[in-house]
């Protein structure tokens, strides 16, 4: 994907501010664009964020492959 990263993540800040409670899988993604920037301690704090909010966030997740999530867990 190369699309409008920035747009991306205004979005996610955008559904973060609300009462919605999809905040694990939002900081997920925002973990895997971070990491797709190369900003990678970036990429890494979303990604502790997602699991803060979802203990079991890596074993039931459906947004990404596998290795998105072990690429992400090595950060």
């Amino acid at each position: 994907y190369t699309g409008d990263y920035s747009r991306t993540t205004d979005l996610i800040d955008a559904i973060l501010a609300s009462e919605n409670n999809a905040h694990a899988e939002l900081f997920l993604i925002r973990a895997f664009i971070h990491n797709k920037e190369s900003r990678k301690d970036e990429a890494k704090s979303a990604y502790q964020q997602a699991i803060i909010y979802n203990q079991n966030l890596e074993k039931y997740q459906t947004i990404f492959p596998g290795l998105v999530i072990e690429e992400l867990k090595r950060l």
